[in-house]
């Protein structure tokens, strides 16, 4: 099941792009919301990881997108906060319908635990 991984931080996101796939995870990387949203629908992603702070769409209007156009596509959230609290946008993110939320820095055993589950639940 191919995995999406949109985060604007290059190292970031390189760092569990290539963690999970040494944990056997078919990932792939976009660098904003414009392009992740592109790349889900490319590559028949069924799931995104979807940082919430990036540059031309915010992970927020990914979530709301991806769960318009494309409902079959599970949403797993990360963020580091921001200006305010980091939950406040975590929180929001599952108001959204995000199936799961992360708070930065990511421990990638328990994004991989997160994510097997997350296959189970949508297979």
């Amino acid at each position: 099941m191919k995995i999406c991984m949109i985060d604007d931080d290059d190292l970031l996101r390189d760092a569990i792009v290539t963690g999970l796939r040494a944990k056997g995870f078919d990932v792939v990387g976009a660098c904003n919301g414009v392009e992740g949203l592109a790349l889900i629908a490319a590559v028949d992603a069924r799931i995104a990881i979807v940082d919430i702070f990036m540059p031309e769409m915010d992970g927020l209007e990914v979530i709301a997108d991806i769960h318009t156009t494309m409902p079959h596509v599970r949403t797993i959230v990360i963020s580091g906060g921001g200006r305010l609290d980091g939950g406040f946008y975590l929180h929001a993110a599952r108001d959204l319908g995000a199936y799961a939320v992360l708070a930065k820095p990511i421990d990638i055993d328990r994004l991989g635990e997160m994510l097997r589950h997350t296959v189970n639940y949508a297979a």
